[in-house]
């Protein structure tokens, strides 16, 4: 390997190696004072014909170290509540041995499926609850909710943060919409997760909604270990001769998004939360 070093009143230079493969690094003193050589006021690198310059910042050291632990900080809590959100995630899935009939044992939080989901619904046996007339469900969203299209490699999902606001009926807090997505299964007999009177439908919707009124971001809401973060409305999903016009939107956009991670931007008031609500 080549080096070798050369000055002159303005700046140092160092070259390293020769032809294609020399790359040269410039040091350009500080000329407040020239003499100090540990200090410069740039760096410039050069390689293969690009150049990457490195400038000392004019700000004060206080400025600058309070703005890199500031960003430090938001990553430490990032990668924290990531790691936290994956040890709160056992492996489940709809196979015999893993599957709904496994989620209580999996997920012993689920005391002894009380709270499991996807459940079997018969309707006989469902009890009238009078107080859902004098306070009914309210589901407020702007057209602005379904602002992205995403191909999460199990699932399409449609992603937003307009305005919503979800309260009311058996919900208890406030809520705002995060993410929808669907659930199919291979034939018109199967694909929804909950069943009704033993008929399991095509497919299922699942609007995903975050606890506003406890929690102060989506992920915050995620990671909890208390019930009631996350709120998700299922709605099952029928073939009948007429289409639903935003159901059909977003089959239509399917093929922008072939591969996993392949994410689109939607434009105003494309899809409506509110026309896939029954």
């Amino acid at each position: 390997m080549n080096m070798k070093t050369m000055s002159n009143e303005d700046k140092s230079s160092i070259v390293i190696g020769s032809g294609d493969d020399q790359i040269a690094i410039n040091l350009k003193p500080l000329k407040s004072n020239p003499t100090d050589s540990n200090k410069f006021s740039s760096i410039l690198i050069e390689m293969n014909g690009i150049e990457i310059e490195i400038r000392r910042s004019k700000k004060p050291t206080s400025e600058r170290s309070a703005s890199v632990t500031y960003r430090q900080d938001n990553h430490n809590k990032k990668t924290k509540a990531e790691e936290k959100l994956k040890l709160l995630q056992p492996y489940w899935d709809y196979s015999a041995l893993y599957g709904p009939n496994k989620w209580s044992r999996i997920f012993p939080q689920l005391q002894y499926k009380k709270f499991q989901s996807p459940i079997r619904i018969y309707t006989d046996l469902c009890e009238y609850e009078p107080v859902l007339i004098r306070h009914p469900l309210i589901f407020d969203t702007d057209e602005n909710c379904c602002q992205t299209f995403e191909n999460t490699g199990h699932s399409f999902q449609v992603s937003g943060q307009g305005y919503s606001y979800i309260t009311g009926g058996p919900v208890l807090n406030e809520y705002q919409f995060l993410q929808f997505h669907m659930h199919w299964g291979a034939n018109d007999n199967e694909g929804s997760e909950h069943v009704i009177d033993g008929v399991r439908l095509p497919a299922e919707l699942h609007i995903v909604t975050w606890n506003t009124s406890q929690y102060r971001t989506p992920q915050e809401a995620m990671v909890s270990e208390q019930f009631g973060g996350l709120l998700v409305f299922a709605i099952l999903i029928k073939i009948i001769s007429s289409d639903n016009p935003d159901i059909g939107k977003l089959f239509d956009y399917l093929s922008k998004i072939s591969y996993k991670g392949d994410k689109i931007n939607l434009d105003y008031n494309v899809i409506s939360l509110r026309n896939l609500m029954p």
